[in-house]
């Protein structure tokens, strides 16, 4: 079973693949209580990032989980920082 601290690591990858598209103000820190939203990243960044998320989480901890479905018709998500976005993921994805 994946623990919380994997989804983590998955997380955590995403933002570094995130960041080499970036410019270095707009970067996000690795920090649990990051904020995941437009003030952070614009949609088609926002989208980038969970579609990384979706493949680093199924990729290195077996899981399978659809992120986009998570977005409201406004882009808004059900988590706001990584720490929420970590637990969605405990609570929301399926074995691969």
């Amino acid at each position: 079973m994946t623990d919380k601290s994997e989804i983590l690591a998955a997380i955590h990858h995403a933002i570094d693949e995130i960041n080499k598209q970036l410019p270095a103000e707009k970067r996000l820190p690795k920090d649990g209580s990051v904020r995941l939203d437009t003030t952070a990243l614009d949609s088609l960044n926002m989208v980038n990032f969970l579609l990384s998320v979706e493949e680093t989480c199924q990729l290195d901890c077996s899981l399978e989980i659809d992120l986009a479905s998570a977005l409201s018709s406004a882009g808004e998500v059900p988590f706001t920082n990584v720490t929420e976005l970590a637990d969605y993921i405990l609570k929301n994805a399926t074995p691969a």
